[in-house]
């Protein structure tokens, strides 16, 4: 914020965009345009940036959310690591971040309340939950299932997507707020997902519906 500060922990979320680049540089793998040098100099970057997220101020900041904030910090710690090849610094962070984050941010009906709490509750709800999802995927690639993953009293991402399919779909009033319109299809990523890791063509049903609309 100009003349208020340089930079602050909770605007890590903004790049939360940048794992697609690492997903477009595994794309480009074996291409004769995709050089050793460019490898090791994206590489090299990630690695200097995965490690100011570790060790700055506003790294340490992010890392205590409780809200999607910290969701997709340590999704980027994750996916960063695993590129830069720290796969023990990787299983760690997805390790410490299932038990941690879907405990804190989902109730035993699969509510999120720290993010229906908030103004724009549903967006935050979908939001949080493909960033779970997200790290699920990266905890398919390191033998750590978030996708079955539930804590005693039942907390786990299948609840959460269960909770809130019905109000994206339109099925149930959304009892908290929502001051804009919500954009359905954000949901449909997580749909498919669900639908390929729990065999439930149910999913795949809705997110037929929601791409449609």
């Amino acid at each position: 914020i100009p003349g208020v500060n340089d930079g602050r922990g909770i605007g890590i979320i903004e790049s939360r965009g940048l794992t697609s680049v690492v997903d477009a540089a595994g794309l480009l793998a074996g291409s004769k345009s995709w050089t050793e040098a460019d490898q090791k100099g994206l590489e090299e970057w990630f690695a200097a940036f995965l490690k100011w997220l570790q060790e700055s101020r506003n790294g340490r900041d992010e890392a205590k959310s409780e809200n999607n904030h910290g969701t997709y910090y340590d999704l980027q710690v994750a996916d960063f690591a695993l590129f830069t090849h720290q796969d023990k610094l990787a299983g760690k962070m997805l390790t410490e971040s299932r038990a941690r984050r879907i405990a804190a941010q989902i109730e035993p009906d699969g509510r999120q309340p720290k993010e229906t709490d908030r103004t724009r509750g549903i967006s935050y709800s979908i939001m949080n939950l493909n960033g779970l999802m997200a790290l699920a995927t990266l905890g398919d690639r390191t033998a750590i299932d978030f996708w079955r993953y539930q804590t005693g009293d039942h907390r786990g991402i299948r609840q959460a997507l269960d909770w809130v399919a019905p109000y994206v779909t339109g099925d149930k009033k959304w009892p908290y707020q929502q001051i804009d319109a919500v954009n359905r299809a954000e949901l449909v990523p997580g749909l498919l997902r669900a639908a390929a890791h729990y065999n439930d063509p149910h999913y795949a049903a809705l997110a037929k519906q929601l791409a449609g609309d």
